[in-house]
């Protein structure tokens, strides 16, 4: 039998990323759906492989905060055909929940969803 694989051509994947030096936590969302969070190793190479081989031709978008980790990360998925911003962390929006709860998965999600909803 033949493998079938989904193609998301006229899809755009959206991710927020919580970017640490260990692992990274990514909250992916496929228009404005929350589909679920992955914890990857901590390359863009990774998070492209990844992207690419789960849903094949889709337009890939991601955002991660300013800070440390600087513009090497956006640089590196821009050349792997991935649109990435790096967000300045005032401008997500957040509740007291949000604040109180905060996890790595928590603020991905926060970030992918501001991303999704522009």
């Amino acid at each position: 039998m033949a493998k079938v694989t989904a193609c998301f051509e006229s899809y755009t994947v959206y991710v927020g990323l919580d970017v640490h030096k260990r692992s990274w936590n990514a909250a992916l969302y496929l228009g404005e759906q929350y589909l679920r969070n992955i914890h990857q190793p901590p390359t863009p190479k990774a998070l492209y492989h990844y992207l690419h081989h789960s849903y094949l031709g889709a337009k890939y978008v991601c955002a991660y905060e300013c800070g440390k980790f600087g513009y090497w990360i956006q640089r590196e998925l821009q050349q792997l055909g991935v649109e990435c911003l790096v967000i300045n962390p005032a401008d997500i929006p957040s509740t007291h929940k949000d604040e109180v709860y905060k996890t790595d998965s928590r603020d991905a999600r926060g970030i992918g969803q501001a991303l999704c909803s522009g």
